[in-house]
């Protein structure tokens, strides 16, 4: 794994996306990461249960320049609870 990601831990959701609102810092740049596909009454719980594989998928994701063109990462919940 890249040593120069780090992900800050916590979140918070994002009425006007309907995500959960993570971010990372990537060698001192800090990139917004978005989780959709949640009921946000689940986003706690969901949270709790897969944030160490939300930190390494998203470490993953930024480590590969997987962003999109504003530069934020979004992952699918499904993607979490399948990995």
């Amino acid at each position: 794994m890249n040593q120069s990601i780090q992900i800050i831990d916590g979140f918070e959701y994002s009425d006007r996306r309907e995500a959960i609102k993570m971010t990372a810092m990537n060698s001192g740049q800090l990139i917004h990461c978005y989780i959709t596909g949640l009921q946000k009454q689940d986003v706690f719980a969901f949270y709790k249960e897969y944030q160490f594989d939300i930190e390494e998928i998203l470490a993953e994701r930024i480590s590969e320049e997987m962003w999109d063109d504003s530069g934020e990462v979004w992952i699918d919940a499904e993607d979490i609870k399948g990995s």
